[in-house]
């Protein structure tokens, strides 16, 4: 399940929960727009991923992106948002 929060028509963070039922092979859960990419694999013991290469893009980066994995327990996000010189909590 990919839980999306928003503000103002932009995606702050994405809350990937899985379990044992999530469906085998590599699921891709970020967007493709998205400056990191982000996936699950779920393969048998002993799967073997083929060598391959990753496209080159140029791309310009603004902010530093950031991968929690929270395997047990709970995490509490508060997001602060920038303007003018503000500090502003608003989750």
């Amino acid at each position: 399940m990919i839980e999306k929060i928003i503000y103002k028509k932009k995606i702050l963070a994405l809350v990937v929960r899985t379990n044992k039922n999530t469906k085998s092979g590599v699921n891709f859960v970020s967007p493709t727009n998205f400056g990191q990419q982000v996936g699950l694999m779920r393969h048998k013991k002993n799967h073997f991923i083929e060598p391959h290469i990753h496209k080159k893009y140029s791309r310009k980066v603004f902010t530093t992106s950031e991968v929690l994995l929270i395997k047990k327990g709970l995490l509490e996000l508060i997001f602060i948002i920038i303007k003018k010189n503000i500090y502003l909590a608003r989750f």
